[in-house]
């Protein structure tokens, strides 16, 4: 007896739906991204990824520094308003949100956090954590002409 290849087929194409739904996260919660990770954020079509962290030049933990330092993490962003983003935001310096499309992305950490006792941070174990939020216009505010022209283009 034969055996169909379909049922096999059915439950790899079940497998690679759930790894995908798995892949996204709610607006306004924060998320955490690997270097070259990205991930669906909420249902309005906003994909966000990480890069790489381009500088890191934070005080370690256990130094006494005149100035916190900051980190820049290189980071994409693909929204259904605008051409896709490739951006740049900091830790310390502005800017540490951007707005592209209805979603403003803000950069709340990056990790891990340098000590005295750390030789160099290997690149790609940084981890930036992020947050998404609409900025489209709700039922109880009003919307700006930007707004609604940002809606028809």
């Amino acid at each position: 007896m034969r055996s169909s290849p379909i049922p096999l087929f059915l439950s790899t194409l079940c497998l690679i739906a759930a790894a995908a739904a798995a892949a996204s996260v709610p607006l306004g919660e924060p998320f955490v991204l690997g270097v070259g990770e990205s991930v669906a954020v909420g249902d309005g079509g906003l994909v966000v990824g990480f890069n790489a962290i381009l500088a890191d030049s934070r005080c370690p933990v256990e130094a006494l520094c005149f100035w916190e330092g900051d980190a820049e993490a290189q980071l994409w962003a693909d929204a259904p308003v605008d051409p896709p983003l490739t951006f740049v935001l900091h830790t310390t310096l502005e800017p540490h949100l951007i707005t592209t499309g209805h979603f403003r992305i803000e950069l709340l950490w990056v990790a891990p956090y340098p000590t005295i006792a750390t030789v160099p941070i290997d690149p790609g174990t940084y981890e930036v954590t992020l947050v998404a939020l609409s900025t489209a216009p709700t039922a109880n505010e009003p919307a700006t002409w930007s707004t609604v022209k940002a809606l028809y283009r």
